[in-house]
């Protein structure tokens, strides 16, 4: 990878530049997410959502939105033509009844305090529900407790808010540009599941209610952006529109940078799990197994680094520390007999 180490640090403007981009695209990456489950898997392209093939789906689950033009519907699938509906052989193969969701949760009402108990018991119904786990839920009148005891107590496994750091985490501001974006795709998805082809499904139903709720509040933060209640900064999430009228878009524009960011991006998502895995004190009885498992993940970090433009150099020293670890644990826990590995 020694090609493709990163030797200089891209201005600001570029990060910023190539951030906007990024939330430009997720926002029709959660609409495709949501597609996806309601639909039970049925392939769809991330930006135009039309019916795709197999072949740019298996592209679409392996690189990220920064591959850009490569993506392209118009790449895979010609002007005129008939895409036959197809499905994620995960859901037809793998998943009992399907991918088709029995409810929808929203994750901000469990966490509320009014509404939480209420959508703790959306859950434990849902699997009450059904044949497979009903047996194994305990009574309705301790889901209360329950939820209680983790959200407001604060007990058991860490949640968000034990992040380090999480308290002192700073709003940001969206243009009316990326807004609208966002209004615009929830406004697709409410009308697509709000139709009556969806109105005798329930999990259809909650999601239009959640999305609107959704939508609500998206369109207030827009007027207060308009009317100038929100007062945007350079580091807010402005894009490309609005970028350029201040006159904030990098000089340079003899050089890509989104390679080094979607690196950078990937490289800080497999340090969390190499982390993960040096905190393991102990590797418990299937050494071999833990072993082989951890030096597959060294080497899919490395892979992916190769197919997203490379990575900088502490990154790769850091990387390379970590598959010598992996040895010299291995070599002492009798795993591995060479002293040359």
């Amino acid at each position: 990878m020694r090609d493709n180490l990163f030797e200089e640090r891209p201005p600001i403007e570029e990060y910023y530049k190539w951030r906007d981009a990024r939330v430009m695209d997720e926002v029709h990456w959660y609409g495709w997410f949501i597609d996806y489950w309601m639909e039970g898997g049925l392939m769809r392209d991330v930006l135009t959502h039309k019916l795709t093939t197999q072949e740019h789906w298996n592209v679409l689950r392996i690189h990220n939105v920064d591959k850009g033009k490569e993506l392209e519907y118009e790449n895979f699938v010609s002007p005129g033509t008939v895409v036959t509906p197809t499905y994620d052989p995960h859901c037809i193969n793998d998943v009992a009844d399907g991918c088709v969701p029995v409810a929808t949760i929203s994750a901000d009402k469990l966490r509320d305090y009014d509404e939480g108990p209420g959508e703790t018991a959306k859950i434990a119904r849902a699997i009450k529900n059904d044949v497979r786990t009903g047996q194994y839920v305990i009574e309705d009148e301790t889901w209360d407790c329950i939820w209680s005891e983790l959200i407001e107590k604060k007990k058991g496994p860490k949640r968000i808010d034990d992040r380090p750091g999480y308290s002192d985490i700073t709003d940001h501001y969206f243009s009316k540009e990326m807004l609208d974006e966002m209004v615009g795709e929830l406004d697709r998805l409410i009308t697509k599941y709000s139709g009556p082809d969806w109105s005798d499904t329930p999990p259809a139903v909650r999601l239009v209610e959640i999305l609107q709720e959704h939508s609500a509040l998206i369109q207030i933060e827009r007027h207060e952006v308009v009317m100038g209640a929100r007062k945007l900064s350079s580091k807010d999430f402005l894009g490309s529109d609005e970028r350029s009228k201040r006159g904030l878009l990098s000089k340079s524009d003899t050089k890509d940078y989104s390679k080094h960011f979607s690196s950078l991006e990937s490289q800080h998502k497999h340090r969390k799990i190499s982390q993960a895995w040096k905190r393991r004190e102990d590797v418990g009885s299937d050494n071999n197994g833990d072993f082989v498992r951890a030096l597959a993940q060294a080497v899919s970090q490395i892979k992916t680094m190769e197919e997203e433009g490379g990575s900088d150099r502490a990154t790769a020293v850091s990387l390379l520390e970590n598959i010598r670890e992996l040895t010299m644990k291995a070599k002492s826990d009798g795993i591995l007999a060479s002293e040359k590995v």
